[in-house]
C-alpha cells in the first residue's frame, strides 16, 4: 500500500522523523505504527492538524488496525497548515477515557500551482487544450460526411445520381443548391479557409495559423 509510513513509540521518547507533504496531496494515506504500545479492543483514534502554537487546525477520525497496532487515516487537502506544523493522535478507550496522545512534527509545502489563480488566469497550454477539444468536435463533424460530400464541398462537383426510385436525389451543381450545408452559420462555398469557418475560436484565444496547420493535417488524415 501507497502511504506515508511512521513508527511512534509512546511510553519513551524516540525521535521520529517529520512527515513532509505537499498541502494540496489528498490521497496519500498516513499510516502510524506504535512500538511500544499495544492498542486494545475497541479503542478509537482522532487526529488533529496543529498549527503554530499547537491550536488544531483540523481534526478527523482514523483508522485502528489493533492486530497490526496501526493507525490509519488519509488528510484531504488542505488538511495541514502550510510550514512548520504538528499532528496530533488521541486515542479513547470504550469507557470515553483518553488512553494515549502523542504527536509528530510535519512539515506541510506549499503549492507551486494555485488551482484558484489558474482556473482565473489559464495557462497557454490550457487555452491550447480548450481550443483543441473544440476543434476536435467540429472534425468529428467532418468524419461523418461521405467522401463525395466532402469532394463536392471543397472542390466542386455534382451531387447525388439520376435516380427515379429517390426523387429527393437531384443531380444538378452544388452551385445551384438553395440550402447549401454550413459549418458555424457559414455557407460552405467557394474556397473557405478555417479563419472563416471560425474554426479557431476568439482571435486572441491562440494563434490561428498553428490551428490551421494542425486542422490541415487532421484533415488530410481523414480524408484519406
Amino acid at each position: 500500500m501507497n502511504a506515508v509510513k511512521r513508527k511512534v513509540w509512546v511510553l519513551e521518547k524516540e525521535w521520529v522523523k517529520p512527515i513532509e507533504i505537499v498541502k494540496s496531496t489528498d490521497a496519500v494515506p498516513i499510516q502510524i505504527t506504535i512500538v511500544d504500545y499495544m492498542i486494545p479492543e475497541g479503542t478509537t483514534a482522532a487526529v488533529y492538524a496543529l498549527a503554530r502554537g499547537h491550536t488544531a487546525n483540523a481534526s478527523m477520525l482514523a483508522e485502528i488496525d489493533a492486530d497490526s497496532n496501526m493507525i490509519t487515516f488519509t488528510p484531504e487537502a488542505g488538511f495541514f497548515p502550510e510550514g512548520p506544523c504538528g499532528l496530533q493522535v488521541r486515542m479513547t478507550g470504550t469507557n470515553q477515557r483518553n488512553l494515549v496522545s502523542f504527536t509528530i512534527p510535519v512539515l506541510c509545502h506549499k503549492d507551486a500551482v494555485d488551482d484558484e489563480g489558474e482556473a482565473e488566469n489559464p495557462t497557454l497550454i490550457s487555452q491550447i487544450l480548450a481550443q483543441l477539444g473544440v476543434l476536435s468536435q467540429k472534425i468529428a463533424a467532418f468524419t461523418e460526411m461521405t467522401n463525395q460530400e466532402m469532394d463536392i464541398i471543397f472542390n466542386g462537383g455534382s451531387i447525388g445520381g439520376d435516380d427515379p426510385e429517390d426523387p429527393e436525389i437531384m443531380t444538378g451543381d452544388y452551385n445551384d443548391l438553395e440550402n447549401k450545408p454550413s459549418i458555424n452559420d457559414v455557407t460552405l462555398e467557394g474556397a473557405l479557409t478555417g479563419a472563416q469557418l471560425h474554426l479557431y475560436g476568439d482571435a486572441d484565444d491562440m494563434q490561428s495559423e498553428a490551428l490551421e496547420d494542425l486542422f490541415s493535417s487532421v484533415f488530410q488524415k481523414i480524408s484519406k
